[in-house]
Parts: C-alpha cells; structure tokens; sequence
C-alpha cells in the first residue's frame, strides 16, 4: 500500500476507440497482478468464477513469476501490495508491470487497479504518486460520487457515498484526459475513469473480511492516533458491516464494465 513513486515518462496512450466486450463474448480472460500474497483478487476472484470468467494471476513476491504478454487476456487487474518508498521505480518488476500497463492500453484492454494498483495506473499514463497531504488514510471511511460517475451512462447505481476500506499515504495525480470519479475528505483523488475502460481506485473496494483480516498484521504498526487512521479493533468490528455494501457496489460496477463501449462518451 505504502510507496512513493516520481515519474518522468513521456508516454502517452493511444486515443482509439474502445472495442466492444459484448456478453456475447463471454467468457473474458481477466488476470490479476498481485503484489504480495495477503493482497488478493478478493471479490474480483468470485466475481470472476460466479459469472464462469477465466480468472488467472501474477504473484510477484514468488521467485519465477513472470508476467503475460498483453495478448493472452482480456482484463489486466493490479491489487495492492507494500511496495516500499526507497524502491520506487528503480525495481525490476516496477518497470515491467508499468511496460505491460501501457500496452494494455495501448491495444484497448480493459485495466483496472486497485489501492497500489490505481498509483501504479495513473504512473503509466504519466501522471505522478505522491505523499497524500493529510497523512496516512486506514481504515473505513466515505467516499464521495462524482456526477461523472453517478452519470446514466457511466455507473448510475452508485450512492451518493459508500463506506469503503482505504489503507494508504501516498495517492495519485489525476493522468490528464482521466474523469475523476470519487473523493474522501482525507483524499481528492480516490477514483478516475480514462477512455471508458481504464477504472483506477485508491481504496479496496474488492476486499472480503478474510483479506480485512490478513492485511492487517501487515499495517498494524503503522497505524498510530489520528484523524484518518482508525485502530485495529474498529477496523476489525467494521469489516461484517462494511464489506457486503462494498461486495454489491463492486459487482455492479465490474458487470458494467463489460459493456463499456456503452459509456458515457468521456
């Protein structure tokens, strides 16, 4: 969850159109990219399997992992991960995993990211991660819709606010071209939508109360008193609460992006 990442590229994505992924076209290859192993697919994995996807993955903290090419999926999904600040982009896998981000683009995949995920995203489309202004955000808190992302044709079954779980200090500057889709009082940039089918989101959305559980062991002392960290036992007490409106959103949100075509023209 935690890095700092300063990026000077000078890439920019093709501006084609979106090609269409009709339900037709089922089943869709969607592969995860997971940063370390209590960073999972979580609700994105039974989503996957409940609607008979191909559901394959990445785990890059195991010594052969390797990559695919950008011609064995249809969606590239990152997960988050602790990637540390002093690595930044200087890490091997950084660089290839940012390569394999932009030629998804490119050849208009659908690529979705999630907490580190959504920085190492908005990296590729050239856009800088930075230390977030107010600090270390963990625990449950609101995010609020845009009307971009509330809009008919975009994801109009969204609330107004949704409790979500955030566990990050660093954030994203909006890439340009990117529709911002949601903010948090602790955070302006927890959301964006580029060209209809690159969905970036600084919180977890996708996290199951067993994923709740595992990551916490590995932020625990991080957390200490503040306005925007919550201690282990409310995080804990808020996961039955909090994570079957998160499951809900999260479904809806990946069904529509399968007929994205169908988006609003952004």
């Amino acid at each position: 969850i935690f890095f700092r990442v300063r990026t000077a590229f000078s890439w920019r994505p093709s501006r084609r159109g979106p090609r269409t992924h009709s339900p037709a076209a089922m089943p869709l290859h969607i592969h995860v990219v997971q940063h370390a192993k209590a960073y999972t697919g979580g609700m994105i994995e039974d989503w996957a399997h409940a609607h008979r996807h191909k559901y394959t993955s990445t785990h890059l903290w195991v010594s052969d992992a390797h990559l695919p090419a950008v011609n064995q999926f249809d969606w590239l999904v990152l997960v988050g991960g602790p990637l540390p600040a002093a690595e930044g982009l200087s890490t091997a896998w950084v660089l290839e995993e940012l390569t394999l981000v932009k030629e998804a683009i490119q050849q208009d995949k659908v690529v979705i990211g999630m907490g580190q995920g959504a920085q190492l995203i908005a990296s590729a489309l050239g856009a800088g991660v930075v230390q977030n202004e107010q600090g270390p955000e963990i625990g449950w808190f609101p995010v609020k819709f845009t009307d971009v992302a509330r809009h008919p044709r975009v994801f109009p079954f969204l609330p107004d606010e949704l409790v979500v779980f955030h566990g990050h200090a660093n954030t994203f500057q909006l890439p340009l071209g990117a529709k911002l889709l949601a903010s948090s009082s602790a955070c302006h940039n927890q959301a964006f939508l580029y060209e209809n089918r690159v969905l970036a989101m600084q919180f977890h959305l996708e996290w199951t109360e067993e994923d709740v559980q595992n990551v916490l062991p590995q932020v625990q002392n991080t957390i200490q008193p503040g306005k925007y960290m919550q201690s282990v036992s409310t995080i804990l007490a808020g996961k039955d609460v909090y994570v079957p409106l998160m499951r809900e959103a999260l479904n809806k949100i990946l069904d529509r992006m399968v007929e994205f075509n169908d988006f609003l023209d952004l």
